[in-house]
């Protein structure tokens, strides 16, 4: 009976808490049998920031896994095959900032609501200049800890973005 106690509340947090979330590169990638564009034959450098007028908890779990998101968007811009990557010398500069990032912090089901402003420079000079908003919602069937769920969300919701705006690029370019 005392046992019992305990096991309905640890089960209620495992259920429905989503906190301190660990995102995985390869969740985020676009894959290359998504999309066959053909290459521009210019080089491109990405650059990915969190804007300051993003809720603190969300600026946090984005800003810790920075350079995962950043690597992610390099190897999505690559697959597409419109430009190659190159961070020493390229031609292009695409600058990404998260404008928007919603995501509850307790729930059976976690809607991630994420809104990315892409800029594409040349030499200081704007090509391409667009927001992409998007939601991606994991349910309960999708995983039973409510930290998957909630790294899901936000994986899916980022990696949805990146294929939006790059689908977006290939129409510019």
């Amino acid at each position: 009976m005392m046992r019992s106690k305990y096991i309905i509340p640890v089960l209620a947090v495992l259920l429905l808490s989503g906190c301190a979330i660990n995102m995985y590169t390869s969740n985020m990638i676009v894959k290359n049998r998504m999309m066959n564009y053909s290459s521009t034959g210019k080089t491109v450098h990405v650059e990915f920031s969190v804007s300051n007028d993003v809720y603190d908890f969300h600026k946090k779990v984005l800003n810790n896994h920075i350079d995962t998101i950043r690597l992610a968007m390099d190897q999505s811009v690559a697959n597409s095959g419109l430009f190659l990557i190159d961070t020493v010398k390229s031609q292009l500069v695409i600058q990404s900032e998260v404008i928007y990032c919603k995501q509850p912090s307790f729930g059976l089901n976690y809607p991630t609501d994420l809104k990315i402003q892409y800029v594409v420079l040349e030499e200081e000079k704007v090509l391409f200049n667009t927001e992409v908003t998007n939601e991606y919602e994991a349910d309960f069937a999708d995983a039973f800890s409510a930290r998957r769920r909630a790294r899901m969300s936000l994986e899916n919701a980022i990696k949805q973005n990146f294929e939006e705006f790059i689908k977006l690029m290939h129409e510019q370019f």
